[in-house]
């Protein structure tokens, strides 16, 4: 049996190398996790359309797209652990400068920045990994770093929560003021009221000749009424009529409780 089958986890976790390889794709992870659902929302609180959003997103990996074919020269020039701890002090302050960036035009800047620093950062860790471990244990160590990476990712989307309800609340709430401030349509100054057209007249129901004894509505060229008045107006019919059936009975009862006291 190989050495390979008989390296388990925390075998590749106690090399030091990988596990600080681990630990800072893990913190570099969980950043973007953080980031990734708040981004959207952060975009619209700058007023723009869903395109902006859309292209705010995807400066990050265009940037990095670009970045990829030319962080190699400086990898081999200045070494893997320079250029991987610059990488992920370039994500870092690209980050904090998005978040600070008072437009948007800088905002989509400095993601696209981030995309850089992230290019280098990964490019140099995989190198150093690839250089640093034996040939014979690089599907296990590949195995359990891609797991860092993706637990940090996880990790870092459920901790965004609190952030970006507390960011909807701020957009919707500036949005508010927006629409308010917004002039209304129809107004030639901004305190005019819209002048609204008014509303057509509607003609009362007249009664046709069949329905007249019983009161039954139609609409204005005759025709029948609809299921639901028709029903309507049939129970509201019999009712009327029950009650004048019970109305007499009611009044010779009285009569003769009157002539009988008087007896």
């Amino acid at each position: 049996m190989s050495g390979e089958e008989h390296l388990g986890i925390r075998e590749v976790v106690r090399i030091p190398e990988i596990r600080a390889a681990m630990l800072g794709t893990f913190v570099i992870m969980l950043g973007f996790g953080i980031l990734a659902p708040v981004l959207p929302n952060y975009a619209r609180s700058f007023e723009v359309g869903y395109d902006a959003v859309g292209l705010l997103i995807s400066a990050f990996s265009f940037a990095r797209l670009i970045s990829d074919p030319f962080v190699g020269r400086f990898i081999d020039r200045y070494g893997e652990r320079a250029m991987s701890t610059w990488g992920a002090v370039w994500v870092g302050l690209s980050s904090i400068a998005a978040g600070l960036a008072p437009t948007f035009p800088l905002l989509v800047l400095f993601r696209a920045l981030g995309g850089v620093g992230s290019a280098l950062f990964f490019a140099a860790l995989l190198s150093f990994l690839l250089r640093s471990i034996p040939a014979e244990r690089t599907g296990r160590v590949m195995g359990v770093y891609y797991a860092a990476f993706n637990v940090g990712f996880i990790a870092g989307v459920v901790r965004a929560r609190e952030p970006a309800v507390r960011l909807c609340g701020r957009v919707s709430d500036r949005g508010g003021r927006v629409l308010e401030d917004a002039p209304r349509p129809g107004a030639s100054r901004v305190g005019d009221a819209p002048q609204r057209d008014p509303a057509p007249a509607v003609e009362p129901p007249v009664h046709h000749r069949a329905g007249r004894e019983r009161g039954l509505p139609v609409d204005h060229r005759g025709g029948l009424p609809d299921a639901g008045s028709a029903l309507r107006d049939e129970h509201i019919y019999r009712n009327e009529h029950r009650r004048r059936r019970v109305r007499p009975r009611r009044r010779d009862g009285d009569r003769a409780r009157r002539a009988l006291s008087r007896r």
